[in-house]
């Protein structure tokens, strides 16, 4: 964009008509090109072997439990891909019981061709945050898919940390094609990371 003087007014400003704003002519869209480049790809295809439903070992380091003596619970989660969006995003639905009552995680998860990159979505029934987790670019090929965020924490950590902002970091960990080891981990302003939650899913046969 490129900004013509003009001559000045009494006060010193540009008169409505002295300044003449232009702007470059768009490149012409090539919508075949660009559909293409969205195209679902070995990548997405990578995210199958999560399809199914899981029975999930669950070690909670935050809030119900500590780093020494984590809340142990069970949980169950189904994994399907999301059909209208032709095979670009795969959702987990994960229940179960925790705090006195059921606990319920919607995530979205979805591999950005233009990126390089996975990236993570994710919302429940305990607090108002929508979890948002992007890779590093360039790391979608790497055998852990690692991909970070940061999120503004309402007392998870404790009271002292409301409000704080908090990097974290969803790690996917593919043992087998039945057991699949998923971890959240926090870095705290001036703390070493730690984790904050592990599961370990089992898939569940016949």
């Amino acid at each position: 964009m490129e900004l013509v003087n003009g001559p000045a007014t009494p006060n010193g400003l540009l008169s409505e008509t002295a300044a003449v704003v232009t702007a470059p002519v768009s490149d012409a869209v090539d919508l075949e090109r660009m559909i293409a480049r969205g195209l679902p790809g070995d990548l997405h295809r990578r995210l199958d072997a999560l399809v199914g439903e899981w029975t999930v070992d669950k070690k909670t380091y935050i809030a119900l439990g500590t780093l020494h003596t984590p809340k142990i619970w069970v949980a169950k989660s189904v994994w399907k891909w999301l059909d209208d969006t032709g095979g670009r995003f795969i959702r987990e639905e994960l229940t179960g019981e925790l705090a006195g009552g059921p606990y319920y995680r919607l995530g979205i998860l979805g591999y950005s061709g233009m990126d390089d990159r996975y990236e993570w979505n994710t919302l429940d029934n305990l607090v108002s945050t929508m979890m948002t987790y992007k890779g590093e670019e360039g790391t979608g090929g790497e055998e852990v898919i690692s991909i970070g965020g940061v999120f503004t924490d309402p007392g998870v950590l404790g009271e002292s940390y409301v409000g704080k902002k908090i990097p974290m970091r969803t790690v996917f960990t593919f043992r087998s094609a039945d057991e699949v080891v998923v971890e959240i981990k926090f870095t705290p302003p001036g703390e070493p990371e730690r984790i904050a939650d592990q599961g370990v899913y089992h898939r569940v046969r016949g």
